[in-house]
Parts: structure tokens; sequence; C-alpha cells
């Protein structure tokens, strides 16, 4: 707990791994709504909420890293 609020780690993990792999692939997408689907079982509201927060999320991501980022990856041999 920092200053009173819990963090949420599943947010966390879900922007990490849309940063660090590549814009044309798609498992930080794939991430979001399985991780959004375990969200909305436990929580109480609307389910899809969380899907769809995430989805969003990771889909803005990947429309800002691919249009306006470029990161130079190790080249594989």
């Amino acid at each position: 707990m920092i200053a009173g609020m819990i963090p949420n780690l599943i947010l966390i993990v879900l922007i990490l791994l849309n940063l660090l792999e590549d814009s044309r692939e798609n498992t930080g997408i794939i991430s979001a709504i399985i991780a959004g689907l375990f969200l909305d079982i436990f929580s109480q509201r609307f389910f899809g909420f969380y899907i769809l927060i995430l989805f969003i999320l990771s889909i803005f991501l990947k429309f800002i890293l691919r249009k306006n980022v470029r990161i130079p990856f190790a080249k594989k041999s």
C-alpha cells in the first residue's frame, strides 16, 4: 500500500508488456483481453468494463508506438 492506495499490478504489467514488445505483435492486446476478463470476474462493475478499458489502453499504446516512437531492437540472427 502506497499512501493509502493499492497499485493495480495487472495494469502496470500490461503497460510494460505493450511498451516492450514490437508494435506489430498482438500479444499485448490478447493479454489485455485476458487480464480484463479476470478483473471483470472479480469486480462488482458491469461485466466487460475492465476488458474494454484495458483493450482501449492497449490499442492506444500500440497506435502511439507505431506512429511516433522508433525503438531500436537488436536484430535477430
